[in-house]
């Protein structure tokens, strides 16, 4: 597998597709936009990898989108366990949900029923996350979403970027503890 860092034709610079476009320079006042990075493969590299896939990433920390080879022909769904997220203390509503759910089962407290009491807990912890944007993950989505669009703007706000990088940056941190 080989990977190119050149532009093939004048048309790749500015006043192409946008999202074809995977690298940014501010040149004075003027931002450039290239297709720059190419991935190539020969035949034999095909056999051996026929679902392999080139794909385009955001722009997030560089002057570059990160072209992502997937060779993975098996991806499977994990089913994800229940886990009480730290982050969690940070929001009000959460001692509530675990006030209540101990009152409701104060009666199994007292016949030492402690396993009742964390099912009741956890369920009811569920059912509050789910009403909740408290996934790092989502919101790191949203906030990449974001970033990819002010880089697709025709005119970029560049003070929007930064405050945005920094509250991704803030989100890995937050994602970081969890």
């Amino acid at each position: 597998m080989q990977v190119f860092n050149d532009i093939k034709r004048k048309e790749e610079k500015q006043g192409g597709i946008t999202r074809r476009y995977n690298w940014l320079g501010r040149r004075s006042k003027f931002t450039i936009m290239s297709r720059i990075d190419r991935a190539v493969a020969y035949c034999s590299w095909l056999d051996m990898y026929p679902m392999a896939r080139v794909s385009l990433l955001p722009w997030i920390r560089s002057d570059h989108r990160p072209l992502l080879l997937d060779t993975d022909e098996n991806k499977k769904k994990k089913r994800s366990l229940f886990r009480y997220d730290s982050r969690w203390r940070l929001y009000s509503g959460l001692k509530q949900v675990v006030e209540q759910v101990c009152g409701q089962e104060s009666s199994n407290m007292s016949d030492g029923n402690i396993h009742s009491i964390i099912l009741q807990c956890r369920k009811s912890l569920s059912q509050w996350r789910s009403k909740q944007n408290t996934n790092s993950e989502n919101i790191i989505q949203e906030l990449k979403q974001e970033i990819q669009g002010v880089y697709d703007s025709p005119i970029i706000n560049y003070n929007l970027l930064t405050t945005l990088k920094a509250k991704l940056q803030l989100q890995y941190r937050l994602e970081e503890e969890y």
